[in-house]
């Protein structure tokens, strides 16, 4: 009986001792393991966040972005802390997309940032490295930061190359563009010289070693602009180098409104990289000035250092006007005006033919010399000039019909009615001028504009609207032979 109880007195705290000795062990272990596998993972530079083990199993490191580690290498360590307890399917992971951004400087220096990144974090920081004056004491650029943010790209790993990059990139270039990815470097933009060129193109090789990249630079020097036309008595032609569409159209617009239906050719083209202009403004107010006012040949250019202008005016304060407009130009720039004043002559003298003609006769043959005129214009073509002259020529001939003549224009139903009654202006005062130059005396002749053609007229024969009528002022009167 004394053996028994020797015998349990033994066995019993050898069985509590197991019962709760073995747990503590089993934490031990598996503390130890988590703290060696947790190691390994760090200094792989992996995430240990989503490591579980169990029962003394590494059972899965949490889902890791390929690319990042070598596997076979990341398993041959974990064999040697964990041996028979790596389980079969301790790595699992997704193949992710790369990461890219691009980036396009405008005109008022602010940049259009897109692409995709990992998190918030990368897409502040591209937006605060593109933001970063190239120099100190400069302001920020203004950005428009577009990055979108997605767990489904990889993480930028050329931090530190691309901080020492771009803001240089952006400083050196005009308008500059970069597309960047892992597998792609794309840059654009405008320099002064070839010797920029080569510096950025070096600053790309120290940025991305591995990318050949793809090279849209343009070495432009900056360009100084100019703008003239030159008007003769068949069209207006318009040069020179302009420094964006927006503003050749305006040009073009203004000139083409005050052109009095004369052909317009325009021989201008765009700069790539134009410099500041002096005569930015002026053009809205001397050309319309000038234009108005003259007739026959003119002439006016703005260059960068130097205006030069010809033209003749009828009235002294018409001159005035445009020579006050060409005073307000900068002191340093150079002026070669040529404007006159010519009083205004009656036409040449001209020997009427026999058998002149009777007033009511004369208003029948004008009726049918009326001048037609294409759509939305107000420009006499070759064959309309001719009944111009055959008009002229039978007023010349009636000497003894003394009365006034009236020059009328109108215009067909299509489109704005304001711009019909201008159109039909112009159509008459370009007849007028013709008439003039043929010889009939210019005060005879008075000018009116009726605007649309009411009378109802078939589509397909809206021509018959688009013309100008000659006749007689009012009750016809005759003298005596």
């Amino acid at each position: 009986m004394k053996r028994l109880a020797g015998f349990l007195f033994f066995l019993i705290p050898l069985i509590l001792c197991t019962i709760f000795a073995r747990p503590l062990y089993e934490e031990r272990i598996e503390k130890d393991l988590t703290q060696k596998v947790r190691s390994i993972l760090l200094e792989q530079g992996l995430d240990p966040s989503e490591l579980r083990i169990e029962n003394h199993h590494l059972i899965e490191i949490g889902e890791q972005e390929s690319g990042d580690f070598d596997r076979a290498e990341l398993l041959r360590e974990l064999d040697t802390v964990a041996g028979l307890y790596v389980g079969e399917r301790v790595l699992s992971h997704r193949v992710l997309k790369p990461p890219y951004f691009s980036l396009v400087e405008r005109a008022d220096q602010s940049v259009l940032l897109k692409g995709v990144v990992r998190d918030e974090s990368e897409r502040e920081f591209l937006g605060e490295l593109v933001a970063r004056p190239a120099k100190e004491g400069e302001a920020e650029r203004v950005v428009e930061n577009m990055l979108e943010v997605s767990s489904e790209v990889s993480r930028i790993v050329a931090k530190e190359k691309l901080s020492d990059f771009t803001p240089d990139f952006l400083a050196a270039t005009e308008k500059g563009s970069l597309v960047w990815s892992p597998s792609e470097f794309e840059i654009g933009g405008l320099l002064d010289d070839a010797a920029q060129e080569e510096a950025v193109l070096a600053k790309v090789a120290e940025a991305s070693p591995d990318i050949s990249p793809v090279n849209e630079l343009l070495v432009q020097p900056y360009q100084a602009v100019d703008f003239g036309f030159e008007r003769n008595h068949e069209n207006i032609v318009v040069t020179g180098l302009l420094p964006d569409a927006a503003t050749r159209d305006r040009l073009l617009r203004l000139v083409q409104r005050e052109s009095r239906g004369v052909y317009l050719q325009n021989k201008t083209t765009l700069a790539i990289r134009p410099l500041p202009a002096w005569w930015s403004e002026s053009p809205e107010t001397l050309l319309p000035a000038l234009l108005s006012t003259t007739k026959g040949m003119a002439k006016v250019h703005y260059f960068p250092d130097r205006f030069i202008a010809e033209a003749t005016f009828d009235e002294r304060s018409d001159y005035d006007v445009v020579k006050a407009e060409i005073e307000k130009f900068p002191k340093e720039i150079q002026r070669a005006s040529n404007l006159k004043v010519v009083k205004k002559v009656g036409g040449p003298s001209y020997t009427p033919r026999n058998n002149p003609l009777k007033a009511e006769a004369l208003i029948s043959r004008l009726k049918d010399k009326a001048v037609y005129f294409a759509s939305s214009s107000a420009w006499i073509k070759e064959r309309e000039k001719k009944k111009i002259k055959e008009s002229a020529r039978l007023i010349l001939n009636s000497k003894n019909v003394t009365q006034g003549l009236t020059v009328g224009g109108y215009a067909d139903l299509r489109g704005n009615a304001a711009y019909n009654r201008r159109l039909s202006l112009k159509r008459a005062e370009a007849v007028r001028d013709q008439l003039i130059k043929e010889g009939v005396p210019a005060e005879r002749l008075s000018v009116k504009h009726f605007g649309e053609d009411t009378s109802k007229t078939a589509k397909k024969n809206l021509w018959k609207s688009r013309r100008v009528e000659i006749s007689l002022t009012l009750p016809t009167k005759e003298t005596e032979r």
